[in-house]
C-alpha cells in the first residue's frame, strides 16, 4: 500500500525563476499565496517569458527571487529580492528594475504582476515521437496559457484573469516519479528544482503514481 507525506513545499515569486523552499504555505482555490505573482514580459513580442523555451533567455532558470516580507491576502503583493545568474542582486521596487533585467537578458523586458489578457508563451517541443499529438517536433510554437487558454477552449477557467499560472493553480510531483525517471535515464540529472513544483510528495510505490490519483480526492 502506498503511503504519502509532504517532502517539500516551494513558492516561486517570479515565473520561471528559482524560488523559495518553505516549511508552510497559505493557499486558496487560486493557488499558493505569492506563487508566480511576478513574471517577465518581452516588450517586443508581448509574450510572457517562460522556461518552456529559453532560447532567447538562456540564463532564466539560473536566476532566483525571494520575498522581503511574507505576502498577505489583504495587502498588495510585496517586493522581491532578485539575484541574477551573474550575481547581481536587485530589489523589484528599484526604479531601474526593467533596465537592469533588460541589460542582463539582452532583450527589452518588463517585470509585471498581471498577465496579459492574451497570455502567450513560446513553448519548445523536442524531437520525440508521440510526445505532442499535433506533431510538433524540435520547434518552438506560440502557446496560450492561463485563463486565455481556457477562454479559447470555451470552458470555465480554474485560474482568474491576470494569473501567471500555466494551467492549474498548484503543481505537484512525487518522489516515486523522480526516482522512476532516474531509473529510465540514469545519465540525466533530474534535479527536482528543474520542475519548479509547488508540492513534492514522498511516496513509497514505484512508477508514475500521480497518474493513479486523477479524478480522486
Amino acid at each position: 500500500m502506498n503511503t504519502a507525506t509532504i517532502e517539500a513545499l516551494w513558492r516561486f515569486p517570479i515565473k520561471s525563476f528559482q524560488g523559495e523552499k518553505l516549511d508552510q504555505v497559505e493557499f486558496d482555490n487560486h493557488g499558493i499565496l505569492g506563487d508566480r505573482a511576478y513574471a517577465l514580459i518581452d516588450k517586443e513580442t508581448g509574450k510572457v517569458v517562460s522556461a518552456k523555451s529559453v532560447k532567447l533567455f538562456p540564463d532564466l532558470l539560473m536566476c532566483s527571487a525571494f520575498y522581503l516580507k511574507e505576502p498577505s491576502w489583504s495587502e498588495e503583493i510585496p517586493s522581491v529580492q532578485i539575484t541574477l545568474a551573474n550575481g547581481t542582486s536587485v530589489n523589484s521596487d528599484s526604479k531601474d528594475i526593467d533596465q537592469i533585467l533588460s541589460d542582463f537578458f539582452g532583450r527589452d523586458v518588463t517585470l509585471a504582476t498581471v498577465a496579459p489578457e492574451n497570455f502567450t508563451i513560446d513553448q519548445y517541443h523536442p524531437d520525440l515521437a508521440n510526445l505532442d499529438p499535433a506533431g510538433n517536433r524540435n520547434i518552438s510554437i506560440e502557446q496560450k496559457l492561463g485563463s486565455a487558454l481556457f477562454k479559447d477552449m470555451g470552458v470555465d477557467s480554474p485560474l482568474p484573469p491576470g494569473s501567471f499560472m500555466d494551467v492549474f493553480p498548484v503543481s505537484l510531483m512525487t518522489t516515486s516519479t523522480l526516482e522512476y525517471m532516474h531509473e529510465l535515464r540514469p545519465e540525466t540529472n533530474f534535479d527536482i528544482r528543474r520542475f519548479r513544483m509547488n508540492v513534492v510528495v514522498k511516496t513509497t510505490d514505484s512508477g508514475f503514481v500521480e497518474n493513479e490519483w486523477v479524478g480522486k480526492t
